[in-house]
């Protein structure tokens, strides 16, 4: 039996020699959760609104989470590799499953001559004085963690799409940086298919943990095995106002710090340049909650710029003509998709989700 737990969106993982603890943000408009497939989780999970979609688990509100074996003392993880040196995008599935695809605070400093560490020890030790509010605290002490999609960007109209890298913006000097994880997971294998409990207890102790018991089901993306999948999300609703030039949340990862950066905050910014045909590893790609369930439709989508269609209301931001977007802007402006689809005059941009790159802290 496989036990996999992925991790999406405004999440940083502070990373050890042989372990690491995961740090789920507070942030505006996000929503965190835990969310399990179908039969996965059949009593103490409940209905959880991700902007418009439902998944079946629990809304993170100040939990450290614990489930046996990889978060118990054997301290033994190992972090995924095979990225070759001095390259900023991958050529193959095993390259792009590295971890080093998840942008690193300390390298990122480190690069631009800061003198900040990047670690973020108390909010590893205590979660409830972080210099950020924390949505979830997990440890992670045994298991294999590896990156699990990247961020893909879609060809404007050709179909080609592409991973990218991202340089990160501040006051001072570009740095120049690399193609960027959006998914995480973690995977180890249990001898033995049986139930497995997840606890949830809250940052200051004051409640009774909840125990959910998980039971294992066929793994979607693997017939013939058995999965307990678990999702760790943190996601912000979709926004065509937003562009895929920048992930603005990024900025919230230096709250975590122990120590001042010199006041130097970075965003990444895409590169068009910098961009290999699309690599993935290889790693399951449908997440409940996001869009038509693909990790794709969480990064990034192709659309047009936002135009006054007759019959619609104020200024809509429609579709390419293969109508690939969200149920939300499809749902509210169905005569702007249908017109906007049909007008090739009008030029694409792409947009996404917000786009929340993972990031990795020291501890």
């Amino acid at each position: 039996m496989l036990l996999r737990i992925f991790f999406l969106g405004l999440i940083a993982i502070a990373k050890g020699q042989n372990d690491a603890t995961v740090l789920v943000l507070n942030a505006p408009q996000h929503t965190a959760y835990v969310a399990f497939d179908p039969g996965v989780c059949t009593r103490g999970c409940g209905p959880v609104n991700l902007h418009g979609t439902t998944v079946t688990g629990v809304r993170l509100q100040g939990f450290k989470l614990k489930l046996s074996p990889v978060t118990d003392s054997t301290h033994s993880l190992s972090f995924a590799s095979g990225r070759k040196p001095a390259t900023d995008v991958p050529t193959t599935s095993e390259e792009a499953a590295d971890i080093a695809w998840i942008a690193s605070i300390p390298d990122i400093l480190k690069k631009a001559g800061n003198s900040g560490d990047g670690k973020a020890s108390r909010c590893v030790t205590n979660p409830a004085g972080c210099g950020h509010s924390l949505a979830a605290q997990m440890p992670l002490t045994s298991g294999s963690l590896q990156t699990c999609h990247l961020i893909q960007v879609p060809g404007a109209g050709s179909g080609n799409d592409t991973v990218n890298a991202f340089d990160f913006e501040s006051t001072g000097p570009v740095v120049s940086g690399q193609a960027l994880a959006s998914v995480a997971t973690l995977v180890t294998s249990i001898t033995t298919a049986s139930d497995l409990t997840l606890e949830l207890s809250s940052f200051g102790g004051s409640q009774t943990p909840t125990k959910l018991t998980l039971h294992p089901t066929q793994c979607q993306d693997q017939p013939g095995l058995q999965c307990i999948d678990v999702f760790v999300g943190n996601v912000a609703p979709e926004n065509p106002n937003d562009s895929l030039e920048t992930a603005p949340h990024f900025q919230q990862f230096f709250d975590l710090l122990d120590s001042s950066s010199g006041g130097a905050v970075f965003t990444p910014r895409l590169n068009h340049q910098r961009s290999t045909p699309v690599v993935q590893p290889v790693c399951r790609n449908q997440f409940p909650g996001i869009p038509n369930g693909s990790s794709a439709d969480f990064t990034a989508r192709a659309v047009k710029p936002a135009t006054v269609i007759s019959g619609a209301t104020g200024p809509v931001l429609a579709a390419v003509a293969s109508a690939t977007v969200g149920p939300p802007v499809a749902a509210a402006h169905p005569a702007a998709v249908q017109a906007v689809a049909a007008d090739p005059s009008i030029p694409e941009t792409p947009f996404s989700r917000p786009i929340c790159p993972l990031a990795v802290v020291a501890e």
